[in-house]
């Protein structure tokens, strides 16, 4: 009898707790709020789901509920949860948000012998409940290009400009972005439009003794390639070796809707990264992709090999 009411009370709670997700995913964040709480009662040590209820009540509006459950989860022990209700009190307190984001990288790809520079850098000028007005500034340069050869692997060119995003749920937004493209290495100037949807997420962190994973994506209408629809999906997990050491795997595919052979490939990646702090790393890989058959013209061979080595940094501007 005891084992029998320990299983109805364990599926008890399975059931709150898809009942919670399935609420906050129709956005009924009151209905979630109302059975989150039912179930924290019952859990009082769950404190990723008391984060995810955190965030309920402030979407449903409960401002001072939400707080004082993100002030008592900033003392948590598991240090996800802990940096995140942090990070959120200090946004409630007009303090220490980050106002922007700024991504750069430098890679060296070994089948072109060519290093590449590339950046995506904004910052919110206007912040609404789910909608951000942006400055940015984008840039790519492909050392190996000049006049004559036009581009290797990247294009050459830095684009200030003004964009809108608008939030779609935690992790995706859609956006539309208009700029004004200063080319580089004899490339031509040019304004440009970009119009799209882009998400991403991590679970766990780069400075973590667990494990980590990204998945990242995007699909975008580029007025500079005359319309062209391009996307692309990326998965990256990691795990902790020894220190600041992390073997890593993933895999990244392309796709475009005019079917250009270079747009169109799917990689398998495997090799290490170091990381230096949380938002700058080193990462090598070896990269074996093949182009896919929908592409034209098709391309011979389909497969190839590559060494890919990054230093990337991403860091929230305040």
């Amino acid at each position: 009898m005891i084992v029998t009411a320990a299983i109805v009370a364990q599926d008890s709670g399975y059931a709150q707790r898809a009942a919670f997700y399935d609420a906050v995913n129709a956005r009924d964040d009151k209905k979630a709020v109302e059975i989150g709480k039912a179930y924290l009662l019952a859990h009082p040590s769950d404190d990723a789901f008391a984060l995810d209820l955190a965030y309920a009540e402030l979407r449903a509006g409960d401002n001072a509920e939400a707080q004082a459950l993100f002030t008592s989860l900033a003392g948590s022990t598991d240090a996800k949860v802990s940096s995140a209700a942090r990070a959120q009190l200090a946004v409630m307190s007009g303090g220490g948000a980050d106002h922007g984001y700024a991504y750069n990288a430098v890679q060296y790809e070994s089948r072109f012998n060519d290093v590449i520079f590339d950046g995506f850098n904004y910052y919110n000028l206007a912040v609404a409940k789910h909608t951000n007005l942006y400055a940015s500034l984008r840039y790519t340069y492909d050392t190996q290009s000049n006049p004559a050869v036009g581009q290797i692997y990247f294009e050459n060119y830095i684009a200030p400009g003004l964009g809108v995003r608008q939030w779609i749920g935690s992790y995706g937004y859609a956006y539309a972005e208009a700029a004004y493209a200063f080319g580089l290495c004899g490339q031509r100037s040019l304004a440009e439009t970009r119009i799209g949807f882009a998400g991403s997420r991590d679970y766990g962190m780069l400075n973590a003794d667990k494990p980590h994973a990204l998945i990242d994506g995007s699909v975008a209408q580029y007025s500079r390639y005359a319309g062209n629809v391009i996307g692309y999906l990326q998965m990256h997990y990691d795990v902790r070796l020894t220190g600041h050491l992390r073997p890593v795997v993933g895999w990244r595919a392309y796709a475009d809707a005019q079917r250009l052979t270079y747009n169109n490939f799917l990689e398998v990646q495997e090799g290490a990264l170091y990381w230096f702090t949380p938002g700058l790393y080193l990462e090598g890989l070896g990269v074996q992709g093949t182009y896919d058959g929908r592409g034209a013209p098709l391309a011979t061979p389909r497969g190839y090999t590559t060494w890919r080595v990054l230093l990337i940094s991403g860091l929230g501007i305040r």
